[in-house]
């Protein structure tokens, strides 16, 4: 059932997910609210909130969506793997560069990790991370001379990455049945109100839901409950790779913290949501005494709120669809005021980021562009810049490729150790490597000297690399 379907019932009460901490709960909780509530009397303003909910996911899983490619999905079902890359970033300070190789063989169930980080050329620190029969070896180069190990599950790059393994549905499901059924309708007030979507003012009706600690531990507290239920708890395993005993005690840990807190009735903020005609909502929103944080949605416009009480405030309007918007809006702070510009295009072959801001005297812009040189070998080139007026500030460059063979030697493990079993010897042995190595002396000086000195001075000891 579609989330914005009108409908006589609720959807049939089944079993959730997640095992979180207690306020990311209010969030997941109105925002993984209803992937299938829909409206049960038209216009009754529960079940409107309700709803509300499922826009968000919706709002959310369409960004996912637009995301997904059939690269992706070939690099999800490849047995074999290679991942290599760079990222460059040339500025004022100096010049950085990460180089990194991914390698991954589901069958022999190994994955291999390749890591060299660079200031002007030099090499500042490097490593080599392994994982193989149940156990994940790493070594420093330079610093260290064997691999050390401790106990890991190896994990493919699928697992890492194929997050539609997961069935997520087990996990709304419950946090809907359990808000549907711990949200009193007599304590959301409704009043006809009026809002602005880009320029268009709209007459809708507003529905304002306070909450307080004590109806959120409600809430929280039924859904830490079905969280331990079965069918929930085989999908958390997977989310957060614990095991059943370890996310159960959590649970419990979770709903004993509950149980001592204070419950207290004073409001912590309000939901509100606007819609017009029988359930067509335009927004939502947080408001609490210091700020408000609004999403509103009308057509191809999508509009992002934030004002405080301090005169801080955001307004972003984006305009189109299908990851490709014009971009237009505000910053305020105080008496200050900061316009913001820009686009965001994507094709097939590229994407191309714009985005300038201005407050009349000093002007800031990020442009970028992402090249897809080769389809088939996922190989893109990635180019951004940052600007103060016409002076370049930063440049990044990333460039990727990818093959589907994997030479993953293991042979280099031979003599490795168990971590918990380093000698003092061992590792003051890797602590005077470190101190010593003339790279990494010039760069802490440089950065040290940095907070006392000139930016001359500091552009003086990068240079000596």
């Amino acid at each position: 059932m579609e989330v914005n379907e009108v409908s006589n019932e609720f959807v049939e009460e089944k079993k959730p997910k997640q095992k979180i901490m207690i306020v990311p709960i209010i969030l997941g909780i109105m925002a993984g609210i209803s992937i299938s509530i829909g409206i049960v009397s038209i216009g009754q303003s529960k079940n409107v909130l309700l709803q509300s909910f499922g826009q968000v996911v919706n709002d959310v899983s369409e960004v996912l969506k637009a995301n997904d490619s059939e690269f992706r999905e070939k690099l999800i079902s490849s047995d074999k793997l290679t991942i290599n890359g760079d990222v460059k970033l040339e500025s004022e300070f100096g010049n950085y560069s990460l180089n990194y190789s991914y390698s991954d063989d589901k069958k022999d169930k190994k994955n291999f990790i390749d890591l060299d980080f660079l200031v002007n050329d030099q090499q500042l620190i490097g490593g080599n991370i392994l994982s193989s029969n149940d156990k994940i070896y790493f070594k420093l180069k330079k610093f260290m001379d064997i691999y050390y190990y401790s106990a890991n599950e190896y994990k493919s790059y699928a697992e890492l990455m194929d997050t539609k393994s997961i069935d997520y549905s087990k996990i709304t499901d419950v946090i809907i049945k359990d808000i549907k059924n711990n949200i009193d309708k007599k304590d959301i007030v409704s009043e006809q109100s009026s809002i602005k979507v880009d320029t268009k003012e709209i007459k809708v009706t507003k529905l304002t839901y306070s909450v307080t600690e004590e109806k959120l531990n409600k809430i929280a507290l039924a859904i830490l409950e079905d969280f331990k239920s079965e069918d929930v708890l085989n999908e958390l395993v997977k989310v957060y790779s614990k095991s059943r005993t370890d996310l159960i005690k959590e649970i419990d840990e979770m709903i004993k913290s509950i149980k001592e807190s204070k419950n207290s009735t004073d409001v912590l903020f309000d939901y509100n949501v606007y819609y017009k005609g029988l359930n067509k909502i335009l927004k939502y929103e947080i408001a609490s005494k210091d700020e408000t944080f609004g999403f509103s949605k009308n057509e191809d416009i999508k509009q992002i709120d934030f004002s405080s009480k301090d005169g801080e405030g955001i307004n972003i309007k984006f305009k189109g669809k299908d990851l490709n918007y014009t971009i237009d809006g505000e910053i305020i702070n105080g008496d200050s005021k900061i316009s913001v510009n820009g686009d965001f295009l994507k094709t097939e072959e590229n994407t191309k980021i714009n985005i300038s801001l201005t407050d009349g005297k000093e002007s800031y812009s990020l442009n970028g562009t992402i090249k897809v040189l080769d389809k088939e070998s996922g190989k893109t080139n990635s180019l951004f810049t940052l600007k103060n007026n016409d002076t370049d500030l930063l440049k990044i460059t990333m460039n990727t490729n990818v093959n589907f063979k994997a030479n993953i030697d293991d042979s280099v493990l031979a003599g490795a150790k168990d971590y918990s079993q380093i000698t003092d010897e061992e590792m003051a042995q890797i602590q005077t490597r470190i101190m010593s190595d003339p790279t990494i002396s010039l760069f802490i000086q440089s950065l040290f000297g940095g907070f006392n000195s000139t930016q001359g001075e500091l552009n003086s000891d990068m240079n000596a690399f």
